[in-house]
């Protein structure tokens, strides 16, 4: 509206700090500590009626972490009765290893595999 206006020196300072405002924000932001989260794909089998589920997101968020998908995959052929299979998209703290262990030692987890987006790309 200032260039409508015959103001195109405050138009253009104006919209300089717009977009040095946008993008230098997103910018600084990154660099402020626990700002950086890491993001992981976790496919986890489990025994359906255990409460397994209800465990792997409950430990998952009290560390930190968070569910940014749940995917539950067809079941195969041959596979053990009750057993469902999950894809868990989460992002959070750097250090997976300890959600990793933890997911482990739940009672009807039948496995958990981690794979990075670095991975994944």
């Amino acid at each position: 509206m200032a260039a409508g206006a015959g103001l195109w020196l405050p138009a253009l300072v104006v919209t300089a700090l717009h977009f040095l405002t946008t993008y230098g924000y997103t910018l600084i932001i990154h660099l402020f500590p626990g700002a950086r989260s890491t993001a992981l794909q976790l496919h986890l089998r489990y025994l359906d009626g255990k409460g397994a589920l209800r465990r792997i997101l409950t430990v998952a968020t009290e560390q930190g972490w968070t569910v940014d998908r749940l995917t539950t995959l067809e079941a195969s052929a041959g596979a053990e009765d009750g057993a469902v299979t999950i894809v868990l998209d989460i992002s959070g703290p750097a250090k997976s290893a300890p959600l990793v262990g933890e997911l482990g030692s739940i009672d009807g987890i039948l496995g958990v595999e981690l794979i990075s987006r670095d991975e994944l790309e």
